[in-house]
């Protein structure tokens, strides 16, 4: 139940593992709590840990303006078109996020906000809020949680705590009216399910089915970005039968979701496969570092391409092609609901061309044309995803037999 006021919870009434936050994350917090400013850990951050889970991203909310952030933080940058935020830099790869309060009624978040490698001239019109009004706009009550690291306690307005210990994902006000504000949240809270292993709050079980049209009206590349984070999540198989439960599948990926697929059973070959790779993605650090592997969402799109064409019972759907044309042909008629752009699906279009040549003539396979697109990793991860499945080694050690010339 959201309040004005949080229900604070101390040290000793929450198993909230400090060691678990990224050091980078606890200087920024620190830094601006020395300065005087309240400089929280949000979102997901503080679910992931009250979960025993190591979270992938660290993001710090503050009252501080983000012309303040930036001058507190020489390496950092301000970005954002509507509402901007602060991106705080350690090392190449590593950006830590820093905002300041946003208001209730500064609800939508777009691509720039979340970062697009821009940076923007500061707006007049940027919404800040409280904690109170920052916790209140967020989608669901397990991310509305504020980690503060100066009392070493959980602030809670939404009442996310308690649906934690409950395994509830329950939306943060009314789930329709917050749905209608941006239907993409109707994806997230499946996801959200997914992972967490918790149960919808009935109301918005039954929001999400109600509207689930909505998805047709926002714009392609949100939905595409969306599924791409599920299919590298490490929870793909669990968050798309989740989605074809709550009706919604079907609207952006019939090739799995259609009333005669026995795809996402429990066990259908297909599901085996989906099984493997969230393994292989769970195994992965946040840049995919682990096994020195960057494969990407493109080997998900290729295995779900390659199996729409089949039941899901087929161990071996090369078989349902007799050619690289015919390959390409069945490709052209795939993903008619989900905008894939154009060098995403010329990815998936060489990736399955290998993957064919291992099977039926590999002295054909070209290295350079391999490079030029960048698809090794995905290739050997495709492979990798294969012989977990079927135990058959010969494409796997093909494929690295091939990359090791490179």
């Amino acid at each position: 139940m959201t309040t004005s006021f949080p229900k604070v919870y101390a040290a000793e009434k929450q198993h909230f593992s400090r060691q678990l936050i990224d050091r980078d994350c606890v200087k920024i917090m620190q830094r601006l709590n020395h300065q005087g400013f309240k400089g929280y850990l949000v979102g997901g951050g503080v679910r992931d840990i009250l979960l025993g889970k190591t979270p992938k991203d660290f993001d710090v909310a503050t009252d501080a303006t983000p012309k303040i952030v930036k001058r507190l933080f020489r390496n950092s940058r301000i970005i954002g078109r509507r509402f901007q935020l602060v991106q705080v830099y350690f090392g190449r790869d590593k950006i830590i996020q820093v905002s300041t309060f946003r208001d209730v009624a500064d609800q939508f978040e777009s691509a720039n906000e979340e970062g697009d490698g821009k940076s923007y001239k500061p707006q007049a019109d940027n919404n800040f809020g409280t904690e109170s009004s920052d916790a209140f706009r967020r989608d669901l009550t397990i991310n509305g949680l504020f980690y503060d690291i100066a009392s070493n306690s959980i602030l809670d307005y939404v009442g996310g705590f308690e649906d934690l210990k409950s395994g509830v994902i329950r939306i943060i006000g009314d789930p329709e009216t917050r749905f209608r504000e941006d239907p993409v949240r109707m994806l997230r809270t499946v996801r959200h399910a997914a992972r967490t292993g918790f149960r919808i709050e009935e109301r918005a079980l039954a929001a999400i089915k109600e509207l689930k049209y909505l998805i047709k009206d926002c714009p392609a590349m949100r939905i595409y970005e969306e599924v791409k984070k599920d299919l590298t999540s490490g929870s793909c198989l669990n968050i798309f039968r989740g989605l074809e439960k709550a009706e919604l599948l079907s609207l952006f990926l019939p090739e799995i979701a259609n009333d005669n697929s026995s795809l996402l059973e429990n066990k259908s070959y297909f599901s085996r496969i989906l099984h493997a790779a969230d393994e292989l993605f769970s195994s992965y650090d946040v840049n995919y570092k682990t096994n020195n592997s960057k494969a990407t969402a493109t080997s998900l799109f290729a295995l779900i391409a390659l199996f729409a064409a089949s039941d899901g019972s087929n161990s071996n759907p090369i078989n349902n092609f007799k050619s690289e044309d015919n390959l390409r042909t069945h490709l052209s008629k795939c993903f008619t609901k989900l905008s894939i752009t154009r060098n995403e699906k010329e990815r998936v279009a060489i990736l399955l061309k290998y993957w064919h040549l291992l099977s039926v003539a590999p002295q054909k396979l070209s290295r350079r044309s391999l490079a030029r697109v960048s698809l090794a990793d995905d290739l050997l991860f495709f492979c990798q995803i294969m012989y977990l499945v079927t135990g058959n080694r010969s494409q796997l050690d093909l494929t690295s037999q091939f990359l090791k010339k490179r």
